[in-house]
């Protein structure tokens, strides 16, 4: 029984990283849609969200599919073109496969930092 609360604890703890993490990343989101996006009403805001997490929730699957796809030894067609996928746009990388804070900021698209 001591073993089981032992590793209550720091599942726990985790837990509540995540739970912090997720409500930093959706207050980012909220700043971002109000502030600089122009939402001004729910509706807007609302609808904006929905699209960022569906592009999200989408390239998670496209990446899970990618992965299936390799260990059977096929090859993977995207559904979308590399410039709208969320590596592309939402978290670029640099060419040491960093992430590239000025593209991420400004939107650029370039292959040039």
């Amino acid at each position: 029984m001591l073993g089981r609360e032992q590793n209550f604890a720091p599942n726990q703890a985790r837990r509540r990283d995540w739970k912090r993490m997720f409500e930093q990343a959706f207050k980012n989101i909220d700043d971002v849609l109000w502030k600089e996006a122009g939402c001004t009403t729910e509706l807007d805001y609302t609808e904006q969200t929905s699209w960022l997490l569906f592009l999200k929730y989408l390239d998670d699957l496209e990446q899970d599919k990618k992965a299936e796809a390799a260990l059977e030894g096929k090859p993977y067609t995207y559904i979308l073109d590399e410039p709208y996928r969320w590596e592309s746009w939402a978290a670029p990388k640099d060419k040491d496969g960093k992430l590239d804070h000025n593209r991420a900021m400004t939107g650029t698209t370039s292959g040039t930092s």
